[in-house]
């Protein structure tokens, strides 16, 4: 399994539309869905710092990972864009 994990500080006011983006039902779950090695997401919201978020992607190995960016880059990216305005801060943790 591979799995990637970011952090992210989201902005004021957009929780519900970050938890909605990036959720387990979400535009980048639907996305990464495309991908056969795709086992999911799960978003945990940090109860201790306001506006702090992880989000978990479970691919079946690092090469469904690889396999999915080659075919899907240009939508990761134009997604990775439009929704960037959501956070203040992302880490690309694993």
């Amino acid at each position: 399994m591979f799995v990637r994990v970011w952090q992210y500080e989201v902005r004021l006011g957009a929780e519900a539309e970050f938890e909605r983006v990036y959720g387990s039902e979400g535009e980048w779950a639907q996305l990464f869905g495309t991908s056969i090695g795709y086992l999911g997401t799960g978003v945990y919201r940090d109860v201790e710092h306001a506006g702090r978020y992880l989000t978990v992607d479970r691919f079946s190995g690092v090469e469904a990972w690889q396999q999915f960016l080659q075919t899907h880059r240009p939508e990761y990216d134009a997604l990775d864009a439009r929704t960037s305005e959501l956070t203040t801060m992302d880490i690309e943790l694993v």
